[in-house]
């Protein structure tokens, strides 16, 4: 069988008409799934090993912890090995972000504040504090995105 043929019945068994492109494509037509920015990044009944070292994150924005209307929270998982920079470029956020943690009175306090420039943002999470174990064994990391 050659690569054409095999490229068509791959296009084939996924509903798809083959076309072949060698500019966008020389190898095979790209499997239906999940796309971020038009790129696949999950193909359907593809599964996901996901790494032992992670850390739960809650991100939040600043309406969040003000009360204001339009607060919003959401959870995420990430390895713990990934550098400040990719954790910023996979979550969106701009600019920078503050970590919170709750004191023992159950006030909230700011504990630091990384930017997308500083020096920290070339550090792993889990040199500056953002461990495995964070949200299972350990309260999760709590982040404002500031934008």
């Amino acid at each position: 069988m050659t690569r054409g043929q095999a490229n068509q019945e791959a296009a084939q068994a996924f509903g798809q008409p083959y076309q072949h492109s060698e500019a966008t494509n020389p190898v095979r037509p790209e499997p239906p799934g999940a796309r971020y920015h038009g790129r696949v990044v999950q193909a359907e009944g593809v599964r996901l090993l996901v790494p032992l070292d992670t850390a739960v994150f809650h991100v939040t924005n600043n309406a969040y912890w003000t009360g204001s209307a339009g607060g919003t929270m959401q959870a995420w998982e990430f390895p713990s090995g990934l550098t400040v920079r990719e954790f910023f470029r996979a979550l969106g956020v701009p600019n920078e972000v503050r970590e919170h943690r709750q004191a023992s009175n159950g006030q909230w306090v700011t504990v630091q504040t990384i930017r997308i420039g500083d020096a920290k943002a070339g550090m792993k999470l889990e040199e500056i504090g953002w461990c495995a174990g964070k949200g299972t064994t350990m309260p999760p990391v709590w982040l404002e995105d500031m934008g």
